[in-house]
């Protein structure tokens, strides 16, 4: 019998995983919220099957007894809690247990770190609801795997990029950066080399342990989209001080900006044997085309 992969929330990064974990023998089933993505899924040769956890889950008819499990489902929108995980969990409970799950969260977990260098061991210190709510699904996916002694791995996962994944309308359209002078620090990852981390995790069942997932080299927001711009041979974004910037950025632009901090990726690389792809920024534009306008994901 194949080794099995179910993915519950298999949107880009999902399919990505789904194809490479059946290229190498595992029978692999999803689960998508419209029926938009089940035709995206199906274009792929990905199974899968409906999930609102938003609503009723029991059209599911899911079978996790013994899987390797990728929870890959966004928390809610508003407020500090969601109700989509303690769904989810009960679809677990009801289904058997997994060999192993792996949640998705981000190093926003952290908060602001004044621009000092942060482990897994940093204690969380989330500054915004959308932090707050992945330091909720965090503890609960922790605590009833703990219950069950199930093996897990939550990755914190640093700024994604690639292709279709690079904010490039907002440069062409000259939106404004933060000096770089004022600018604080973070880290990215390349979505090939966090497609590494998590089939590196299939044959990592039993870790019970949280990894950060970031390149080699963190630098500024400021930074990231002057290279961008460099690699389109395109102006810099003009810059505005962060006085100036508090009465011009986005509200979401500016919960960026008053972050700083430095993620080390030590334990990942070293629990997984994992050498990474892009290490830096500058490696990852040279392998990406930059005709497509996509956005910025975090």
């Amino acid at each position: 019998m194949k080794p099995r992969v179910v993915i519950i929330g298999c949107g880009k990064l999902g399919r990505k995983l789904a194809v490479a974990a059946a290229a190498r023998g595992y029978d692999v089933m999803a689960t998508v919220r419209t029926s938009d993505s089940q035709s995206l899924c199906a274009q792929h040769r990905i199974p899968a099957r409906l999930l609102d956890l938003d609503h009723s889950c029991a059209a599911a008819e899911l079978d996790f007894r013994g899987a390797h499990v990728f929870y890959l489902v966004p928390p809610v929108s508003t407020g500090t809690e969601d109700r989509r995980v303690h769904r989810f969990l009960e679809l677990l409970s009801a289904d058997g247990l997994p060999a192993s799950v792996v949640l998705l969260s981000v190093t926003g977990v952290y908060g602001d770190c004044a621009g000092a260098w942060v482990t897994e061991e940093t204690p969380v210190k989330p500054m915004t609801d959308r932090a707050r709510r992945r330091v909720y699904v965090e503890q609960a996916f922790r605590s009833w795997l703990e219950r069950h002694r199930t093996g897990y791995c939550i990755l914190r996962v640093a700024g994604i990029y690639g292709p279709g994944r690079l904010p490039l309308a907002r440069i062409r359209a000259r939106k404004p950066v933060l000096d770089p002078s004022e600018a604080g620090f973070s880290n990215r990852i390349h979505e090939q080399d966090l497609l590494d981390v998590c089939l590196a995790l299939l044959e990592k069942t039993s870790l019970n342990t949280v990894l950060n997932v970031a390149d080699d080299a963190p630098s500024t927001m400021t930074d990231y989209f002057f290279q961008i711009a460099d690699r389109l041979q395109l102006p810099r974004p003009p810059v505005l001080s962060r006085r100036q910037a508090e009465t011009v950025l986005s509200a979401g632009m500016l919960s960026y900006l008053s972050e700083s901090r430095r993620v080390s990726n030590r334990r990942m690389k070293q629990l997984l044997g994992l050498k990474l792809r892009y290490p830096s920024l500058a490696h990852g534009l040279t392998a990406i085309d930059c005709k497509p306008v996509g956005r910025l994901y975090r």
